[in-house]
């Protein structure tokens, strides 16, 4: 009965996102707590969802450092500042919602923010000293667990160097502690970025999240129905059902302002009548949307989907197919940094059982510094890669920040300085005899779509 956001394609990219740092896990979790008040939903999709939220729980503890604090990726000894924060309020707004939280995880995640909150101190000239958004983060997120500090808050408001982010998450955390009259002060000098921008780490900002917070805060401070707040939400909804690409931090945050947003308006809901060439459904539906998954038929090379709408209300649709692109279809692409790889063409006609050696070099040529990069390097059916880097007298991999080594593909992270380059090296052996695909290998930034390459997948023979 609303503006669709093409919730489904939204929410699977989180929850299939194959990438693991406590931002990407966090996000996949994030939004589902809101989609019971949102959406129809059957007994099996509810489970599904709490299962979901508690296996991002079940992972938590590999990231957990002896501070207390969250580290990026599993095993890191170094908190990280807004993932800290991203999970504590994740875990927060969990408990809020009926889920059991361990305190052995939240507590000293939670105690870290309410010190470093306290100790947090500005310094323009040093470029180590976090950001104001981190700390109008932490502040937030110690208000939403009962334990503001109004005196940390004050100093920051204070502070002449706030940034859109930090404004609006002070702003939440004054309402948070029962100043929304500050709060509503901060909210109506707030005026949004003009321009379009994306960073690729640190706190992740960018235009499209600061919408969504925007909205989130607004939401907060009950200013639901106020014409500014619905056009950003209609904004927000038009930004979620386009096929623009949104990172994870972009998608979870649009997700989790507009679904509380929404569900807080009235509906008297819809029925309907949906199929296609082999099945029929008809229900209807109180909440503001429904999803439907219709069985494919593979009879017909195309199939017409028909919708009928039999209440009184108007429905807004999504239709949503997905599939698999044919392998080797893809093209050579360069844009922000460049993929070259030496060794491919020597697995073209090789024997099983030889070895062969790849080097890949990556160069930024974006002309800014980039941050959180990952190489994918899928396995073919054909080979075995070595669960190790080389490593001899004439050259070894490049420094990277973490490698996630799996059965069918590995998965490196690093970042990269402008102008700078790195070398990957991997060492494989032909296990099989027969036609194979080798699939394309590609590298990007996680937080930056606008930044990858692709190198395309070929064909080889593998001898006897």
């Amino acid at each position: 009965t609303l503006p669709p956001i093409n919730l489904s394609k939204r929410l699977d990219y989180l929850i299939q996102y194959p990438h693991g740092c406590i931002e990407q896990i966090t996000s996949g979790g994030f939004p589902q707590l809101y989609i019971p008040e949102f959406t129809k939903l059957s007994p099996e999709q509810i489970n599904e969802i709490k299962d979901n939220v508690k296996s991002v729980f079940e992972r938590y503890p590999t990231y957990q450092t002896s501070t207390g604090a969250m580290g990026y990726w599993p095993g890191n000894s170094n908190p990280h500042a807004w993932g800290t924060c991203y999970a504590v309020h994740f875990m927060l707004e969990a408990k809020n919602h009926g889920y059991e939280v361990s305190a052995a995880i939240l507590d000293p995640a939670l105690n870290w923010l309410v010190t470093t909150a306290s100790d947090w101190q500005s310094n323009s000239w040093d470029s180590d000293s976090e950001s104001v958004s981190i700390q109008a983060y932490r502040l937030f997120v110690i208000a939403l667990a009962g334990k503001a500090d109004i005196g940390a808050m004050n100093r920051l408001y204070m502070n002449k160097d706030l940034t859109n982010d930090a404004k609006l998450l002070l702003a939440g955390a004054y309402s948070m502690a029962g100043r929304k009259d500050t709060a509503t002060d901060i909210l109506k000098t707030f005026k949004p970025s003009t321009n379009t921008f994306r960073s690729t780490g640190d706190e992740f900002d960018s235009s499209i999240r600061e919408q969504a917070i925007y909205l989130f805060v607004s939401t907060l401070a009950n200013d639901n129905y106020s014409t500014k707040t619905d056009n950003l939400a209609k904004k927000i909804a038009e930004t979620l059902a386009s096929d623009n690409w949104l990172n994870t931090q972009e998608t979870a945050w649009s997700l989790f302002s507009i679904l509380p947003y929404y569900s807080a308006k009235k509906t008297s809901g819809g029925s309907y009548i949906v199929k296609n060439d082999t099945a029929e459904k008809a229900d209807s539906f109180t909440m503001n949307s429904v999803t439907e998954t219709l069985p494919v038929s593979y009879r017909y090379p195309s199939q017409m989907i028909t919708v009928q709408n039999t209440g009184s209300n108007t429905l807004y649709g999504t239709a949503i197919c997905t599939g698999m692109s044919v392998a080797g279809n893809e093209y050579m692409q360069n844009k922000g940094i460049s993929l070259k790889i030496d060794g491919m063409n020597n697995l073209k006609n090789i024997k099983a059982g030889d070895e062969v050696s790849l080097r890949i070099h990556i160069e930024n040529i974006s002309n800014k510094n980039l941050k959180n990069m990952v190489l994918t390097l899928p396995i073919g059916t054909c080979l075995e890669f070595a669960n190790e880097r080389i490593a001899n007298e004439r050259y070894s991999s490049s420094t990277y920040t973490y490698q996630d080594i799996r059965d069918d593909v590995i998965y490196t992270y690093f970042d990269l300085d402008r102008n700078d380059s790195t070398d990957f090296y991997f060492k494989a052996t032909a296990a099989y005899s027969g036609n194979f695909t080798i699939p394309a290998i590609y590298a990007e930034a996680m937080y930056d779509y606008s930044i990858r390459a692709v190198y395309p997948g070929i064909k080889v023979k593998m001898l006897k």
